[in-house]
């Protein structure tokens, strides 16, 4: 009963005090229960695991022990960081020495079972490039082809890069080295290389000074960064003594007079001159008009002055200039259709007409006098008989021989393979 008539007690004494004051009490006593937990904190933190008294000495201490622990993780961290870094490092380098020692001194490509050398290929891989400009030097722009950039980004057919093509050409200039070589072995062919590989560095000396760059960099520049004067003179010396027999066996070279009458005839359009006249006359029925007087080459050259343009008469007055001899197909620049009436099977001398060029829409007044193969053109048939020739040797001598990629990838392997696929 007295717990109860206690509470009761309790009950009414709340029971008589304001909401104000109960919310100032309850204040108060949530102020006294944290200033409690505070002292018992205070308390415990003076005291070790042991219950002896902790002092701020005793504070800074453990801390700085704390702190050289931390330090110590931190520098075994940092170790162990370092030591990944550099074994990363060292393999990277370790690879790139690797790949660069196996693209120097590895197998560049293989043909027909013997290993060539990045300094071989790369050589004769420049060589074609140097050999390609001085032929078509002045066309290369036509071509797509700037040899001053990237290769590998300039496209010379389909997906075929310029640096495939003369990739290709590498290989197979390397097979015919290697076969004429043998064939000069064969044949005992005595060549001295002397003067010829003489001219070879001083052709380089004077190069190099031309372009203002030293022998030793015009030498990577011309025949690829492995390049050296001495790394390369085995392979221009081998190039200098198969090319000088190919010229001996090209030079010796014969032809029956039954083999040169038969190569004319297939190609006589190729071979053969024409001589004629011709005037271009603006109005188509001024030139059939000019065509209908002429009766030979004599009142061709009389009528020019008048039906020539105004401003062309008096040349034609004073000069023959109606007349062309010795013109070649490829020398006729008046049209392919001036080009193809003059060389005509059937054309004969007197035969006359007036042709229009449909590109520039030009009438030419035209008179036919001859056609026959002159001295200059019989040598340089017998010169392409002879490149023929050679040409068809070599084939033979390369045929069934093969090549393999190794360092470098040959075009003709990877589209081939990729047709396959």
């Amino acid at each position: 009963m007295e717990n109860w008539e206690g509470i009761y007690g309790l009950m009414e004494d709340v029971s008589k005090k304001t909401p104000k004051e109960v919310r100032e009490e309850k204040r108060r006593e949530a102020n006294r229960k944290a200033a409690a937990e505070n002292m018992q904190k205070k308390q415990a933190s003076i005291y070790d695991a042991d219950g002896k008294v902790v002092t701020s000495y005793d504070k800074k201490l453990a801390k700085r022990k704390e702190e050289q622990k931390k330090d110590k993780r931190n520098t075994l961290i940092t170790r162990i960081t370092l030591i990944v870094v550099l074994v990363a490092v060292a393999a990277a380098l370790i690879f790139a020495i690797g790949k660069k020692v196996n693209e120097r001194y590895g197998t560049a490509v293989t043909v027909n079972g013997e290993k060539i050398g990045r300094v071989e290929y790369d050589f004769y891989y420049h060589m074609g490039i140097n050999n390609f400009m001085n032929t078509y030097g002045s066309y290369a722009s036509y071509f797509g082809l700037d040899t001053g950039s990237d290769l590998s980004k300039q496209t010379y057919r389909g997906d075929e890069t310029w640096a495939d093509y003369f990739g290709v050409n590498a290989v197979e200039m390397i097979k015919e080295m290697r076969a004429l070589s043998a064939e000069a072995d064969k044949n005992s062919f005595s060549y001295d290389d002397t003067d010829d590989y003489n001219e070879f560095n001083s052709s380089i000396e004077k190069a190099a000074s031309d372009d203002g760059s030293s022998v030793k960099d015009y030498y990577k520049k011309t025949f690829g960064d492995y390049a050296t004067q001495s790394s390369i003179e085995s392979y221009v010396k081998q190039y200098l003594r198969a090319n000088a027999y190919y010229d001996d066996y090209q030079k010796n070279l014969t032809f029956s007079d039954a083999e040169i009458n038969d190569y004319y005839n297939e190609n006589k359009d190729k071979y053969d001159v024409v001589d004629y006249r011709y005037l271009e006359v603006a109005d188509l029925d001024k030139a059939n008009e000019m065509l209908a007087s002429i009766t030979d080459g004599s009142s061709f050259r009389a009528l020019c002055p008048q039906y020539a343009a105004d401003d062309l008469k008096s040349g034609y007055e004073t000069d023959d200039k109606s007349l062309a001899t010795g013109a070649t197909q490829s020398s006729i620049t008046t049209g392919a259709e001036v080009t193809s009436w003059l060389f005509d099977s059937v054309r004969k001398e007197g035969d006359k007409t007036v042709v229009t060029v449909a590109d520039d829409n030009k009438n030419y007044v035209l008179y036919f006098s001859s056609r026959y193969l002159t001295d200059a053109q019989k040598s340089i048939m017998t010169d392409s008989m002879k490149s023929s020739k050679s040409q068809e040797y070599i084939n033979s001598l390369i045929d069934g021989m093969t090549s393999q990629s190794g360092t470098v990838k040959i075009y003709e392997e990877t589209a081939g393979s990729a047709d396959g696929e």
